[in-house]
């Protein structure tokens, strides 16, 4: 840990910085070369920008931490994070559940209330580990924050990790800045501009009448239109004439909270062609905000 009682001079905090930042560095390196494609997850080109924030967020932790991330709770974690768990090497890819099996009758309970939306910091069921390196044994809390998609869906949760074993002093500044750390994170993740800008898929917010209201930076990339061309059109004046009675279908069913949790669908190019997209969708009330995933470019 990064905090103790001994106070420390200026240039001690610089060199454990520079460890830290060193560290992160590394890992994020191990996180890029590693071959996700076999993962639940997919390749990493592939991810949500919630997800691709998420992880860049974690691996600058000073805390043992992971993104815990889908349906099948596949754990992307620190260096500080592996040292703590019992397999061999790191866990990278590999599903949260069976990671933590020996604690999952403790620990469980926690995983579903968070994957339902509620924040955790579990104090008061310490658990002992054993870490892997220095082979010292302390007690930890765990503390749990759900992670959003672009549809602003609950699909996974930050797993951060504190040593209780320290002072009472210690243990409550290692609290705090754990906690500061996750609000952080929690702001950045709620921040829709944010991930509108970053997003590596088209997004598109249209109205009930199915007029184009907004369209993120990789809707032009992809599809060539501007925002400016586009606004206020109506979306089926892109659609292929083919697509249209089922997108026009799929929307109000979207609307009526009954649509299908994806749509294939073709859109028109500015230069003519047309480019085939997955479109995943919510709607808050007034707005449906749609993520499309270019598949492959048709004719």
């Amino acid at each position: 840990m990064f905090v103790n009682d001994t106070p420390r001079n200026p240039s001690a905090q610089g060199m454990e910085f520079a460890t830290r930042s060193s560290t992160a560095q590394g890992m994020a390196e191990q996180v890029t070369r590693f071959d996700w494609s076999y993962s639940a997850l997919g390749p990493l080109p592939h991810w949500q920008a919630p997800l691709r924030i998420a992880v860049d967020m974690m691996v600058l932790s000073p805390f043992p931490c992971a993104v815990v991330w889908g349906a099948q709770m596949t754990v992307i974690h620190n260096d500080a994070y592996a040292k703590l768990l019992e397999c061999d090497g790191h866990a990278l890819g590999q599903a949260f559940d069976k990671l933590w099996a020996k604690a999952w009758k403790a620990i469980g309970p926690w995983v579903f209330n968070v994957l339902e939306g509620g924040s955790n910091f579990v104090e008061d069921q310490p658990l002992t580990l054993t870490n892997k390196q220095t082979g010292a044994q302390a007690r930890y809390a765990f503390s749990y924050t759900p992670l959003r998609d672009e549809q602003h869906e609950v699909v996974g949760f930050l797993h951060t990790v504190i040593e209780t074993s320290a002072s009472g002093d210690a243990h409550a500044v290692w609290r705090e800045q754990a906690l500061a750390f996750e609000r952080k994170l929690e702001r950045i993740m709620a921040d829709r501009d944010h991930i509108w800008q970053l997003s590596r898929d088209a997004m598109i917010i249209v109205t009930r009448d199915l007029r184009l209201h907004a369209v993120n930076p990789t809707w032009q990339r992809v599809l060539g239109w501007t925002e400016d061309e586009v606004r206020g059109e109506s979306v089926l004046e892109l659609v292929h004439p083919g697509d249209r009675a089922e997108v026009e279908v799929a929307v109000m069913e979207f609307i009526n909270d009954r649509g299908a949790e994806q749509l294939e669908t073709r859109l028109r190019h500015k230069d003519g062609h047309y480019c085939i997209f997955c479109w995943t969708a919510s709607f808050d009330g007034t707005l449906l905000t749609a993520v499309g995933r270019d598949i492959f470019t048709g004719s």
